[in-house]
């Protein structure tokens, strides 16, 4: 299930890029267009997507977190082994289960206080400062979702080390040393 909802999440981060990438190509095809008219003799439309680096800002930090689960259990999230490659293979899983203990806490630790802080938001009704007031407590429920994912993936994988199963990221045996 887990799986399943870190997909979903991938797939609601590419969603989100897709958008902004939009909006993006759409306000350098507008500022194009009004520098063909100014040449043109033309008025120019001056047509602006209003508030887009801040939107672009929320957009970049929600997609990103919610990418976090599904590039974990993918196995393409940015791993260094460089302690893992160099110490025996006997201690390399004491070594990821302190690593496993340590990040799945953390990212606990930052789902609860992130919930808090968009449970804040949501009361007090805050709003960005930009053109555009964006109730704050949209890209931080995206972003609280995505470190909550993370946090159960990273639960789920401690739970699978500790079962003596290889946890889903694992990399295959032969790059270990003996």
């Amino acid at each position: 299930m887990i799986k399943r909802l870190s997909q979903l999440s991938l797939l609601l981060a590419a969603m989100i890029i897709a958008i902004l990438a939009t909006l993006v190509m759409l306000q350098i095809f507008a500022r194009l267009l009004d520098v063909l008219l100014s040449k043109l003799g033309l008025a120019p439309l001056g047509f602006v997507v209003p508030s887009l680096a801040e939107m672009g800002g929320y957009a970049t930090a929600c997609a990103m977190f919610l990418a976090l689960s599904g590039t974990l259990l993918d196995r393409v999230h940015v791993r260094v082994n460089l302690v893992l490659n160099a110490v025996p293979v006997t201690l390399r899983k004491p070594l990821e289960w302190i690593a496993l203990t340590l990040s799945s806490s953390l990212a606990t630790l930052a789902t609860y206080y992130l919930f808090n802080m968009t449970m804040k938001s949501f009361k007090y009704n805050e709003v960005s400062y930009g053109l555009l007031k964006i109730q704050l407590w949209w890209p931080q429920a995206l972003i609280t979702l995505g470190i909550g994912l993370l946090a159960l993936a990273l639960w789920q994988q401690w739970l699978l080390l500790f079962s003596q199963a290889a946890p889903d990221f694992d990399e295959p045996a032969e790059h270990l040393v003996e």
